[in-house]
Order: C-alpha cells, then structure tokens, then sequence
C-alpha cells in the first residue's frame, strides 16, 4: 500500500467522502498518496506535500504512464463507479470527464468515458 503524505487544501474537494477546505481550520490539510496528489496539484487543488521534501529530480515528479488496452479500460470503468453521483455527473447523467481523470489518475477522452459509460449502463 502506498504509503499517505499530508498535502494543504489550496480549493474546496471531497476525497472519499469528506469535505475539505481551505477556510475550514478542521479539513484544511488531506492525506494523499503520491499518484491521488499528482492531478490535483497539476490543477492546484492541493499544495505539495507538508512531509517529504521536493524531489530534485524532475523524472520523479512526472505522472506515471497510463495503462493501455483492457487495463486502461478497467481502469477506467473502476473511475467511473468510484464517482459521486451528485457532483461528477453532468445534469444530463453522464460522468464529467474531468472527474474521470482525477479518480483514474490520467488523461481520459470523452469517447472513452462515453464508450465505458454506456458499457456499464447497458450492464445493469
């Protein structure tokens, strides 16, 4: 298990289920692993670490690379059913793309979002 650094809340998020803010002095500061850190600091929802020190090489600090074929696709589909149905779906149902990404841990197309979507909807 990856091990847990805690990372100050720069933007208001939900990670697994709790609320964290930056004006809130009780959830101001969130507990994530390096790969659940890495898109949210690329979109500044979290600051850097407040346990390790900045890596000096840049390789280290570049976002591993997205799995392909059926295990980017299970991946994918993993994102999709770890979503909250009341933020990270648009008002039409589908999931937000963006909020793909962040629970995936890489870049997704909407095709693929779509494509998964419609995959596990015709599944139920």
């Amino acid at each position: 298990m990856s091990e847990r650094f805690p990372h100050p809340v720069l933007a208001t998020l939900r990670h697994n289920g709790t609320r964290y803010a930056p004006d809130d002095p009780d959830r101001n500061i969130v507990e994530l692993t390096d790969r659940e850190a890495m898109p949210l600091k690329r979109l500044k929802v979290v600051g850097e670490s407040l346990a390790s020190e900045p890596a000096s090489d840049p390789a280290a600090t570049e976002q591993p690379a997205a799995p392909s074929g059926e295990g980017r696709e299970q991946a994918i589909a993993a994102a999709i059913a770890s979503l909250n149905p009341e933020t990270d779906f648009t008002q039409a149902g589908t999931p937000k793309v963006k909020a793909v990404e962040l629970a995936a841990g890489f870049d997704v197309t909407a095709d693929e979002v779509a494509s998964l979507w419609e995959a596990a909807k015709s599944a139920e």
